[in-house]
């Protein structure tokens, strides 16, 4: 019999069997859709993160001390010229940093200050909006001139304006008393939805016009050319600085980088992704469970019409194909339609939920042709019992 035929038969028999049939593809049907909002959804909330890193320098790495050091292990700036020259094909930006605690009192109230002493370079590295005059410059550090940048809603809190570029702030830092001239002005990322303690104002000054200042430095920050190899340039750069002040083998420094945050993040959604698509795959089992039981009960009810067939000539090769495309239309014409409704639901529900809609071609492959391996994985044993049926049996079958 031709293959045509067969197939044209066992649509036939799908197709007189509506209820049965859609019985049958229900829980593929569930089973393929879950697999497919489960990766679009991890995929889309992936490439997210990605974009969220990016755009936050996801090409930004810290190295600082990792403990109590000597003197001999910290940072200097001919460190930081070391490293430019050394890495010049990535590293775009060097600059030291040096962390100290402040304060500010206005009207018998005390702020926090936290004032980050850098070099020009700082502003690029971290990409630093200024809104009303400048961000300092090397000339500034030469000169050790006593400036200072800060956040507008700080500006606007303490002087009324963020138009303050030229006024005064003198800042306590445990005793040493420091009186700052205001040349810039950056936007606050309490208005990005970044700013964690309204409480905590931070500033930037020159780190030379620090009163503890003494040639060191504690942590450096450089912008590297691109965000691909960010852990590997980390190692490199650590080793080189180790060997510069000879200690190495004693991990007195570390890295740290959001691209390293999003490589974590990325293991764990993936991890996850993982997990769920395993528990959707076992309802995908059972959905192939059924089919096979479905298909049982398809060869007892069609005994005697196999018998029939049988009598007046096909071939046990042509049952048995018949039956396993029966199943194999059942479970990919499941696996269709849950593609269908999986991609559907990702429309409806990734813009709720704030996540890039991503359709992805190798999870609609991998569900449209899992779901056919168990059509025919299920479907062999009931062709196979009902092409094995001898036809003066299966003519006397009631």
């Amino acid at each position: 019999m031709k293959f045509l035929e067969l197939i044209k038969i066992a649509f036939s028999s799908l197709w007189s069997s509506k209820t049965r049939t859609a019985l049958s593809m229900l829980g593929i049907i569930i089973g393929i859709s879950s697999v497919i909002v489960i990766i679009g959804f991890s995929e889309g909330q992936t490439q997210a993160i990605e974009e969220e890193f990016a755009s936050s320098g996801a090409n930004r790495l810290s190295v600082s001390i990792t403990s109590n050091v000597s003197r001999s292990d910290l940072f200097t700036v001919e460190d930081t010229s070391m490293i430019q020259k050394a890495y010049s094909d990535r590293v775009s930006l060097v600059s030291p940093v040096i962390n100290e605690t402040g304060s500010y009192s206005l009207n018998r109230e005390d702020y926090t200050i936290q004032a980050v002493g850098a070099d020009g370079d700082y502003e690029e590295i971290f990409d630093l909006e200024i809104i009303n005059g400048d961000f300092f410059t090397d000339a500034d550090l030469e000169r050790r001139s006593d400036l200072v940048v800060l956040d507008n809603l700080f500006a606007t809190e303490v002087f009324g304006s963020d138009q303050v570029v030229g006024e005064k702030i003198l800042i306590d830092y445990e005793g040493y008393k420091r009186e700052y001239t205001i040349v810039g002005v950056y936007e606050s990322a309490e208005q990005t939805g970044l700013y964690v303690d309204d409480s905590n104002k931070t500033i930037y000054v020159p780190y030379t016009s620090f009163p503890t200042y003494n040639g060191t430095f504690r942590s450096i920050e450089i912008e590297l050319v691109d965000s691909e190899n960010v852990t590997a340039d980390g190692e490199t750069i650590v080793q080189m600085l180790e060997k510069i002040h000879e200690n190495e083998g004693e991990d007195l420094y570390r890295t740290f980088s959001l691209s390293s945050i999003a490589d974590i993040m990325e293991t764990v959604m993936g991890t996850m992704t993982l997990v769920l698509v395993a528990i959707a795959a076992i309802s995908l089992l059972v959905g192939g469970i059924g089919v096979m039981n479905i298909m049982l009960v398809s060869v007892t009810e069609r005994t005697r019409e196999i018998g029939v067939r049988k009598a007046i000539g096909a071939k046990q090769r042509d049952i048995l194909i018949q039956f396993v495309i029966e199943a194999i239309a059942i479970t990919g014409l499941g696996g269709a339609l849950g593609v269908l409704i999986g991609i559907a639901l990702l429309a409806w529900t990734t813009p709720m939920l704030g996540v890039p809609l991503v359709i992805s071609p190798w999870a609609i492959g991998l569900a449209v042709g899992f779901s056919s391996l168990l059509g025919v994985f299920f479907g062999i044993y009931p062709a196979y019992r009902a092409s094995s049926l001898a036809p003066v049996d299966a003519l006397r079958h009631e």
